[in-house]
């Protein structure tokens, strides 16, 4: 006689468990490929923050509302620090920007710590002091800088002169322009490549035979258009001759960018022995520029 047949359930009751071991293999499988592809992620993002270490330091500091995927420049400038980056900002637009003899107009030199020429002596600045006219019309000062803020770039225009100075028959309106264009391209790459800097201040050579007394101010959030797209956009990659900036569309800009960033300046001797800048807004060329 045949037995009954089995139940399922009998079956499964009767039926010998499967080994421990290979059910713990197959959960250890599934445990592997998920731990697998976290270490993968992570492998991803650990090599994304090598490559982003090495675009820093290589001073590939990119302004936050261009994004580090944007090419704003053909040109970024080497060094590890924001001072050395500088030097070599200087160095390339210094070469670039030349007068009718071929030779350069100005050395770009970064100044830091912040010094000033004062009585045969250079002595440092602890801040600045704008004035301009308030809503009533009166004259009214604020502060711009304290000494040892990281958000202070400053150059020096050194013209082959002395004193750093320009000849007066060479300074013309149209070679002041170039300079001022000068200027705002040092500006520009100094924001660009530091997001720690917030001022920019370039103090312009003097006419030979009479004292420094301007400089140039530039804020970042003056210039935030012109950071949010590539230089080229805004200035032509190789500088053009002073008479042909003059009176061209990238001439009308250069004024309206740079005139308002224009002041003259007086050193004022603190009691400490440091000294505060006094600025004026001059709004335009100078008046010793032919």
């Amino acid at each position: 006689m045949l037995a009954d047949p089995m139940t399922l359930d009998e079956v499964t009751a009767d039926a010998p468990a499967a080994p421990l071991a290979l059910a713990s293999e197959g959960e250890r499988s599934g445990h592997e490929r998920r731990f697998g592809i976290v270490y993968l992620l992570l492998g991803i993002l650990a090599g994304v923050g090598v490559a982003l270490a090495l675009l820093f330091a290589s001073g590939g500091e990119r302004v936050a509302s261009i994004g580090l995927s944007a090419v704003w420049s053909d040109f970024v400038p080497a060094g590890v620090t924001p001072f050395e980056r500088r030097l070599n900002i200087g160095d390339r637009l210094g070469a670039l920007y030349v007068g009718d003899d071929g030779h350069a107009l100005v050395q770009i030199e970064p100044s830091h710590p912040y010094q000033v020429a004062l009585d045969g002596s250079r002595v440092p600045i602890e801040f600045m002091v704008v004035n301009h006219l308030g809503i009533d019309g009166l004259p009214s000062r604020f502060r711009e800088y304290r000494d040892g803020a990281q958000n202070l770039a400053v150059y020096n225009f050194c013209g082959p002169a002395a004193s750093c100075s320009i000849a007066g028959a060479a300074y013309t309106a149209d070679v002041d322009r170039l300079l001022r264009r000068e200027a705002l391209e040092t500006a520009l790459y100094t924001f660009a490549y530091s997001d720690v800097a917030v001022t920019v201040v370039v103090h312009m050579p003097p006419v030979t035979g009479q004292p420094a007394a301007r400089v140039l101010m530039f804020r970042r959030s003056d210039l935030t258009a012109e950071l949010d797209r590539p230089v080229t956009n805004t200035l032509s990659a190789i500088p053009p001759s002073a008479s042909a900036l003059a009176g061209s569309v990238e001439g009308k800009l250069v004024d309206d960018l740079t005139r308002p960033a224009s002041y003259s300046f007086v050193v004022e001797q603190l009691p400490d022995g440091n000294a505060a800048l006094s600025l004026s807004p001059t709004n335009g060329t100078p008046q010793q520029a032919a």
